[in-house]
């Protein structure tokens, strides 16, 4: 069985040839593709392609560069979002910490304490982005006794 488990087919780049890229991926033996969100606007992007391809699983998350940009309240509601749509879902993703390219290391932990402990709630897989951050991320799943993960 042959699955990506880490992709964005939300992205732009998809839009013109969605169609012929789903055609290539059953044509290659691809069971599956998980296909991630990033924030709020991908996630909904990525459950309306989930119900268009039954090929498309999707996860839901938020990237660590865009929690620091947005804030801890609007990840809130996004976690609560998912929540609500965890029965549609296959895993939490893309979620993590990115200390290369933001500074705000403090946002981002408390936010992937919550994608942690939301993975653990709802019985669902992290996919994780670490960029810069790997003892952290190790030293979090360790703290949370969570080790469904996919680094």
């Amino acid at each position: 069985m042959l699955v990506d488990v880490h992709c964005h087919l939300h992205f732009k780049d998809f839009e013109k040839d969605i169609e012929e890229v789903i055609s290539r991926a059953k044509a290659n033996n691809l069971s599956a593709i998980i296909s991630n969100g990033l924030n709020p606007q991908t996630n909904r992007k990525t459950l309306a392609l989930a119900e268009r391809f039954n090929l498309i699983k999707p996860a839901l998350g938020f990237y660590p560069i865009d929690v620091a940009e947005q804030g801890l309240q609007i990840v809130g509601k996004e976690i609560d979002f998912i929540k609500s749509k965890k029965d549609k879902i296959y895993a939490i993703g893309e979620v993590g910490l990115d200390f290369k390219y933001s500074d705000e290391k403090e946002i981002q932990m408390l936010a992937f304490k919550e994608f942690i402990r939301l993975a653990k709630a709802i019985n669902k897989p992290l996919i994780i982005h670490s960029r810069g951050a790997e003892k952290e991320v190790i030293e979090m799943l360790i703290k949370e006794k969570f080790n469904k993960a996919i680094l």
